[in-house]
């Protein structure tokens, strides 16, 4: 096998791969993301507490 067909060998591996990549890329890209839930718990009453403790006239 000469070098012009090892190369055009490796290039037509190369192009499948690169096929293949964008291919896993566009799919992870387009699926549907999942929402994202933001959950919290109310420490307002704790902080105003501090506060007023520190300052003394909050």
């Amino acid at each position: 096998m000469s070098n012009e067909e090892k190369l055009l060998d490796y290039l037509k591996w190369v192009t499948a791969d690169l096929a293949s990549a964008r291919e896993r890329i566009h799919e992870l890209e387009s699926r549907d993301r999942e929402p994202v839930a933001i959950v919290s718990m109310a420490a307002g009453t704790r902080a105003a507490y501090g506060r007023r403790r520190i300052c003394g006239r909050c």
